[in-house]
């Protein structure tokens, strides 16, 4: 962290306190003027404290100080003129201008009717980020085969590592006697875990052992991340949470229902593998345009020039 990040409490307090105007200048950014306003742009989600802490304002602060240096870098690569509060507000006000008109001659346009700054700066701002990894992607940071391939290997066990197959076994036992209490429902999965293990009976056998409890069922199911259809996602999530990572001929537990007893086994686990380099390749380079974008906009915070007032 650079010498300057450390006095931003108490500078950050100072300009607060003095800066009462929306177009006061709050900081510059390498000369250009950041002016109190543009702080109102910041989009604070998920915050921690409360809005009006310190922590908060630094925080927005900060993130408005990279804003202008993300806009000073697309003015850099002639994506846009004027990066100034004073111009977007003149933008602002014809856009909405043109706008009503539209809405007057009843002719077609999207969004909203009217834009606030707030939701017009996101709207700009977000065009004019696109705008800008574009540019980078083809000279600065062009993603090579190469540069992929060393980025699919960082990234490859938290994005691409595929799911397990998993195949289980789905017993249900409905019994006779509805009202059997937790008790007898435990003995019950236990004498009939231990003959399917202990034995390894056909399901018809079973069957006979158990008719003067209830009826039991078995459905074997198969979870393949290669085959698998879309509306598996829920279902294998559901599977995969009870049967954690019990070992292969094991049991577990499925919650109870009213007058039935649920359990799985599990009958075979095999790990995939990773998804190759060709399949993800498209969306590989995003995240790698992402990535490199981040790096390149930190490199240029460090050697910013930043004044606060």
């Amino acid at each position: 962290m650079s010498k300057r990040c450390l006095f931003l409490p108490l500078l950050l307090s100072s300009v607060l306190s003095f800066a009462v105007n929306a177009n006061d200048t709050i900081a510059t950014v390498n000369g250009e003027p950041l002016v109190l306003k543009e702080l109102s742009f910041i989009e604070w989600k998920n915050r921690l404290t409360a809005p009006d802490s310190s922590f908060q304002k630094e925080k927005r602060l900060e993130a408005a100080i990279q804003i202008k240096l993300q806009q000073q870098l697309a003015k850099k690569l002639g994506l846009v003129n004027d990066i100034s509060y004073h111009a977007f507000q003149t933008e602002l006000e014809v856009e909405n201008q043109r706008r009503l008109s539209s809405l007057k001659n009843k002719e077609v346009f999207y969004g909203p009717i009217q834009y606030t700054e707030e939701n017009y700066f996101q709207y700009k701002f977000s065009n004019l980020v696109i705008g800008i990894k574009n540019q980078l992607s083809e000279n600065d940071f062009k993603p090579t085969d190469e540069n992929l391939k060393t980025y699919y290997e960082i990234v490859k066990d938290s994005l691409y590592k595929m799911q397990d197959y998993i195949k289980v076994q789905r017993f249900e036992i409905i019994l006779k006697n509805r009202e059997t209490d937790d008790f007898q429902q435990n003995k019950i999965i236990r004498k009939i875990q231990f003959q399917i293990s202990k034995q390894n009976i056909e399901l018809e056998t079973l069957k006979k052992l158990v008719k003067n409890i209830g009826e039991i069922k078995s459905q074997i199911q198969i979870f393949d991340p290669i085959y698998s259809q879309n509306m598996e996602g829920e279902e294998r999530a559901e599977v995969m949470n009870l049967i954690g990572n019990i070992k292969i001929g094991q049991f577990c537990p499925i919650p109870k229902q009213s007058g039935s007893i649920y359990f799985y086994r599990l009958l075979q686990r095999k790990p995939m593998g990773y998804r190759n380099f060709e399949s993800v390749k498209n969306s590989l380079k995003s995240r790698y345009i992402d990535s490199s974008y981040i790096k390149y906009i930190l490199e240029i915070r460090e050697k910013a020039i930043i004044v606060r007032y």
